[in-house]
């Protein structure tokens, strides 16, 4: 029996959203209200690729241990599923366990989406987005400005919007990262600015202190949103 799989049937029962994975660090169990710590122990890169290895089969065990991202679904004997999703970023070793309801082998690798909304630089883009029902100024009356990024996102089905520092806003679509053409490049001001725009203020303190923070955003009748 793989060694994960009594951590699994705590993270159904216990209604987290996900078992995060990160190396140097202690896994947790993420709710919606903070992470709890599940081991005393931080693991290494090595011990983590370990763990999932054992759940991987074929080419997403090589992936795993080659570094690069991989996505797949494991499930325990009692038929309870999980996408697990992991990758090399530039805080090193990221992974994702996530509880879903009849899930299916996803048809493109894709690294650790921890929120849809994410600061980290993206990898280059394979294509542009129709710029044509992209609208910087579409928001909400008093709502943040990357509001008309996150609806965008929706509309066009992606999974994740990446922003980083010198690089034009960009979406993960069907696996691909796609630039959103029309939009412009992002200083680092205006990356800043988009970010703490959307986060409650005890979030950017937390951002400030240990550059990674996590929360959630909603949009009425678009989507709620998970951002790191």
């Amino acid at each position: 029996m793989p060694q994960l799989d009594p951590m699994l049937r705590a993270l159904a029962d216990r209604g987290a959203r996900e078992l995060f994975f990160k190396e140097g660090v202690q896994p947790t169990f993420r709710y919606d209200d903070g992470d709890k710590p599940v081991s005393p122990a931080a693991l290494s890169r090595s011990q983590i690729v370990t763990l999932l290895t054992e759940l991987a089969n074929g080419q997403d065990v090589s992936r795993l241990k080659d570094g690069g991202p991989a996505r797949f679904v494991y499930k325990l004997a009692d038929g309870r599923g999980f996408r697990i999703e992991a990758a090399v970023g530039s805080a090193g070793f990221l992974a994702r366990v996530v509880p879903q309801n009849g899930a299916g082998p996803a048809a493109h690798p894709a690294p650790p989406a921890e929120a849809p909304a994410t600061a980290p630089a993206a990898a280059p883009a394979a294509g542009h987005a129709d710029p044509k029902s992209f609208d910087v100024t579409r928001v909400r009356e008093g709502a943040p400005a990357i509001e008309a990024y996150l609806a965008y996102m929706v509309e066009l089905g992606a999974s994740d919007l990446h922003l980083s520092p010198g690089e034009t806003p960009m979406l993960r679509l069907h696996g691909e990262m796609i630039r959103i053409e029309g939009a412009k490049e992002c200083s680092p001001e205006e990356t800043a600015r988009l970010l703490f725009q959307l986060m409650p203020s005890r979030y950017k303190q937390e951002f400030e202190e240990g550059s990674d923070t996590d929360f959630a955003h909603e949009i009425p009748g678009v989507a709620r949103f998970r951002c790191n």
